[in-house]
């Protein structure tokens, strides 16, 4: 964590107890060291993709947390099949 930066994020429209402590690695090493904490600590929840001939784990609480697939084109071949 040395020589990483510190955010104070709020978001928008929010009240003064909303604010969060963000860290920003700086090195390549540090980021997976980071990810890799959150991941033992709970913070991150994977999971495997169901779509056929593909089973790769991906990060469900990137972006949204009801995600059901690695990606677009797995979502369709899932539909189509």
């Amino acid at each position: 964590m040395a020589g990483g930066r510190f955010e104070l994020i709020a978001p928008p429209g929010e009240g003064l107890s909303q604010f969060t402590l963000c860290h920003r690695p700086v090195r390549l090493i540090d980021a997976i060291w980071q990810r890799f904490a959150e991941e033992i600590a709970g913070m991150i929840a994977c999971a495997k993709c169901p779509a056929p001939k593909c089973g790769r784990w991906f990060p469900r609480s990137d972006g949204r947390s009801d995600r059901q697939y690695c990606c677009h084109a797995c979502e369709v071949r899932a539909w189509r099949r």
